[in-house]
């Protein structure tokens, strides 16, 4: 995202649609803490994995030139590009990684937003700008489960 700023960005996010993604262990209950560092922003997502176990992931997104995907590091899984594609800092984010090989594809997206909530207007905002900007189809986006039934502390409900 052109003019993306990072210290503004920071903070907890919360993930209620996304395309499903195999490199991704997180099912449900998703809820990801950026901090901004000397060359991007590190992540510690939390969430349930797909039989309901707590975990989390750490990876950090390594800044590249502005308005170029950040390039995402996180053990076990091959370097990814991330763009933020378009963000209001306090209630939505669009987020886009494709990885592309001569024979290979994969696209995934992620509907990010300031509160565990779903909004039905920030997944209609970022399915726009997403099928605009990165000709991604809205019927590919999952409902992630968020609210009853998971856990968040203090501070990722206040965080914001």
């Amino acid at each position: 995202m052109e003019g993306l700023d990072l210290n503004k960005f920071a903070g907890t996010w919360f993930t209620i649609e996304r395309i499903p993604n195999q490199y991704v262990e997180t099912a449900s209950c998703i809820y990801t803490n950026y901090t901004v560092d000397g060359s991007g922003l590190l992540t510690h997502e939390f969430g349930k994995n797909a039989v309901g176990e707590a975990i989390t992931i750490q990876s950090q997104m390594k800044a590249n030139k502005p308005g170029e995907a950040m390039t995402v590091i996180s053990d076990g899984v091959p370097e990814a590009p991330l763009k933020i594609v378009a963000t209001d800092y306090d209630t939505y984010a669009c987020l886009e990684s494709c990885l592309q090989y001569p024979a290979f594809k994969a696209q995934f997206a992620w509907i990010l937003t300031k509160k565990p909530a779903s909004s039905i207007e920030a997944a209609k905002t970022c399915h726009d700008i997403l099928k605009t900007k990165m000709s991604i189809d809205s019927s590919s986006f999952k409902k992630v489960k968020q609210g009853r039934g998971c856990e968040y502390p203090t501070w990722a409900r206040n965080s914001n």
